[in-house]
C-alpha cells in the first residue's frame, strides 16, 4: 500500500504507527529520498537486478521493463546489508555453507552438537580453517547461489526457511540476501545458455553435487536503500526506514 505495509484488513500495529507519523517526519523522509535519488548514476541498458533493502524487494529489469519481483530478507540491525553495486557472475547449484564468523560466535558453547547435526566438516582452505556444510535440505543457503564479487562477501542465496517471507519486516539474515524465488532468478538469469533447457537444472539440483554455471555475461545489480518509491502506476509510497538511515541522512544534510 501507499506507507509500505502488506494488507492484511486489520488496523495492526504497523498500520497504527504508519498513521502516527507526523506530516513533517514524511516530509523528511521524501527530501532524504530526493537526495538519493541525485546519487544514482544512469541506469545501464539490458537486463539489471534491483534490490530495495528498505522495502525486502528485488526487481529484474530488461531495460526499463520489470520482468520479475520477488521478496527477500536482508540483514539485521546488528548485521545490515550493505548498499553496493555489483554484477552476478555465476549460478551455483547444491552450494556449501561456509560459516562466517558471525554464526561460529553465536554457536560458542554449543559447536559441536551443531556441527554433528548438520555434518559441518573442518577443513583447510587456502592455508585458513573453515568450517563447510555440505549441500543438503537443511543447508542455510538453500539450493542456489548467486555469486556476485564484492569486498563484503554479500550474495544472494535461496532458504530452506520460507516461513520468513510471510513478516512485513524482514531483516532476519546476517547480511546477505535471501530470496524467496531463487529458481526463478536462476533460470531467468540462465535462458540465454542454449544448454540449459527447461528442465536442465532440475536435474543438476537432483545430483546432490555442487555445480557452477558462468552466466554468458555479468548482469549488474544493485543492492539500494530508498524508504520512498513510486509504484507501477505511479503512485508515491512512503515505506519502513528498519535501518534508521533516514534520520542519519537529514542530520548529515543539515549539519551547521
Amino acid at each position: 500500500d501507499e506507507r509500505g505495509i502488506k494488507p492484511d484488513g486489520t488496523i495492526g500495529k504497523d498500520t497504527r504507527a504508519a498513521l502516527n507519523v507526523p506530516a513533517e517526519d514524511r516530509l523528511r523522509q521524501v527530501v532524504v529520498n530526493l537526495e538519493r535519488a541525485r546519487w544514482i548514476l544512469p541506469t545501464p541498458a539490458g537486463r539489471r537486478v534491483e534490490i530495495n533493502l528498505a522495502s525486502y524487494s528485488l526487481a529484474v529489469y530488461q531495460d526499463d521493463q520489470v520482468i520479475l519481483t520477488m521478496s527477500v530478507v536482508d540483514g539485521t540491525a546488528e548485521n545490515q546489508t550493505p548498499p553496493l553495486s555489483t554484477a552476478i557472475t555465476t549460478v551455483v547449484l547444491n552450494p556449501t555453507w561456509t560459516l562466517p564468523p558471525v554464526v561460529l560466535k553465536e554457536l560458542r558453547g554449543h559447536r559441536d552438537s551443531y556441527f554433528a547435526k548438520h555434518g559441518i566438516e573442518r577443513q583447510i582452505i587456502e592455508g585458513e580453517v573453515r568450517f563447510v556444510q555440505p549441500p543438503g535440505p537443511d543447508n542455510p543457503l538453500g539450493r542456489y547461489k548467486f555469486v556476485m564479487p564484492n569486498s563484503q562477501d554479500i550474495y544472494l542465496h535461496d532458504t530452506p526457511d520460507q516461513g520468513k517471507f510471510r513478516f512485513s519486516l524482514r531483516n532476519y539474515s546476517h547480511g546477505c540476501v535471501r530470496l524467496n524465488n531463487a529458481p526463478g532468478l536462476a533460470a531467468l538469469l540462465l535462458d540465454d545458455k542454449p544448454e540449459i533447457a527447461p528442465g536442465v537444472l532440475d536435474d543438476k539440483l537432483q545430483t546432490g553435487t555442487t555445480q557452477h554455471i558462468m552466466l554468458s555475461h555479468p548482469v549488474p545489480v544493485s543492492l539500494v536503500y530508498r524508504t520512498a518509491w513510486l509504484d507501477p502506476n505511479g503512485k508515491l509510497v512512503l515505506g519502513l526506514d528498519p535501518y534508521g538511515r533516514d534520520l542519519l541522512l537529514w542530520s548529515a544534510l543539515h549539519r551547521t
